[in-house]
């Protein structure tokens, strides 16, 4: 598993892992970890690291469906939430 960088400029958190061979970065944006794992700012990357498995998961999920963005990475929004139909 590898690290992860809180970009707050940006207001991502990266990570990058291995899928089929080959390195993909992913990311998710502060306001889920905010509104869905409840974290306060001081604490984004803190929450990604508790729930890094689903957050994982969720990004497989998206990798499945083909939702890549322009530069060939992944990244999960809040909204993602609820068109995967997740809490």
């Amino acid at each position: 598993m590898s690290g992860s960088i809180y970009d707050e400029d940006r207001g991502l958190v990266m990570f990058s892992v291995l899928d089929n061979g080959k390195p993909v970065t992913r990311a998710i944006s502060r306001e889920p970890l905010e509104d869905r794992h409840g974290a306060q700012h001081s604490e984004i990357r803190q929450a990604f690291i508790r729930n890094r498995t689903s957050i994982e998961r969720i990004a497989a999920r998206l990798i499945g469906r083909g939702r890549f963005e322009a530069n060939g990475s992944v990244l999960i929004r809040t909204t993602d939430y609820s068109r995967l139909r997740l809490r």
